[in-house]
Parts: structure tokens; C-alpha cells; sequence
């Protein structure tokens, strides 16, 4: 075979290999739009169902999907965003923000995205209380974060923790003990 028709074959071979991966990764970027529509969609969906189970669970709807703006400084300088909980309802004249999930990691507070959140909302938006709404098991979760600043009880105050706390110190005295003591000998 002469050396032009290797050279014509290596082109179209490397024509053919990125158009493979093009293809690829079109498909790619595809399908991970169509599955972030149909997530938002679920979403939405079960976040229309969580306010027909927040009336039937007795709570009036005074806002969806309102828009606080939380307040903060950077360096002294001020800075403002704007945050959207899913409800604020009331019931028995106290005010809740109530924040919808689904899926299977989200309706957890171990998961940190919604922790971070809940927490945000409960930090800038005057409240009574704060709940999760678990749309995949349909309960409603009350949620209340504990801080040392409010003067309540967090791990760090606790007997255990202190104790933890001084384990590696204590530790260390004794491991320096030990090696002092074998050079007297």
C-alpha cells in the first residue's frame, strides 16, 4: 500500500474518532439536561402536592416561594441575596417556613446541601419554627437547630465531647512520661 493511502486512512480514522466523541459527549450533556428537567418537574410536582398535605394538616399558606433577602457583611461591607423557602404557613397564630423535598438523599438532614439550607432560612427569616416536608414518605419533620450563640445545648458543651477533647492531650503527657522516664533509667 503506497504511503498516501496510510496517510488518507489515519484521517479518516481521526475523523471518525472525534466525531465519536463528539457525539458522545452530546449525548452526554443530553441527557443530563433532560434529567435535571424532569427532577425540577418531579419537584415542582411534589412541591404542589406538599401544599394541599400542609392544608390538610390544618396550616394556612401565607407565602410560596417567597423571596426574603438575608442580609450579611463581608468585611463590613454589605451584601444581600435574596433566599426562597417553599412555604411560609401558619397555624394556632405562630408563623413556619417549610421546605419541601423529594428524592432520596434530599428529605434527609444528614444530606448537606438541605441542612445548609433549612438552616439559612431559619437563621434570616423570623419564625415560630421550621419544618421538613418528606414528600416520598409524606410527613412533615419539625426541625430545630441548636447554637451555642442562642445559649441552647450543642454537642461541643457536652461531658463527651470535653472528654474527647482531652484524650489526645492526656495521651501525649503519658507517651512523654514513658519516654522520660526510660532515659533515667
Amino acid at each position: 500500500m503506497p504511503l498516501n493511502s496510510h496517510i488518507e486512512y489515519l484521517y479518516i480514522t481521526a475523523i471518525f474518532v472525534l466525531f465519536f466523541f463528539l457525539l458522545r459527549l452530546l449525548t452526554k450533556q443530553y441527557l443530563e439536561k433532560r434529567n435535571i428537567r424532569k427532577r425540577f418537574k418531579r419537584g415542582t410536582k411534589m412541591e404542589k402536592r406538599g401544599r394541599d398535605f400542609l392544608i390538610k394538616q390544618g396550616f394556612k399558606i401565607e407565602h410560596e416561594q417567597y423571596v426574603a433577602h438575608h442580609v450579611f457583611y463581608v468585611d463590613n461591607k454589605k451584601e444581600s441575596i435574596g433566599i426562597k423557602p417553599d412555604y411560609i404557613v401558619s397555624k394556632d397564630g405562630k408563623r413556619y417556613i417549610v421546605d419541601v423535598k423529594s428524592g432520596h438523599s434530599a428529605i434527609s438532614l444528614k444530606d448537606k446541601a438541605t441542612r445548609r439550607q433549612m438552616l439559612e432560612y431559619d437563621h434570616a427569616i423570623p419564625n415560630d419554627g421550621i419544618f421538613l416536608l418528606d414528600m416520598e414518605n409524606e410527613q412533615l419533620k419539625h426541625v430545630e437547630f441548636r447554637s451555642w450563640r442562642d445559649g441552647k445545648t450543642t454537642d461541643t458543651d457536652s461531658a463527651t465531647y470535653k472528654q474527647k477533647k482531652l484524650i489526645l492531650p492526656l495521651i501525649i503527657i503519658i507517651i512523654s512520661l514513658l519516654i522520660f522516664i526510660s532515659f533515667l533509667r
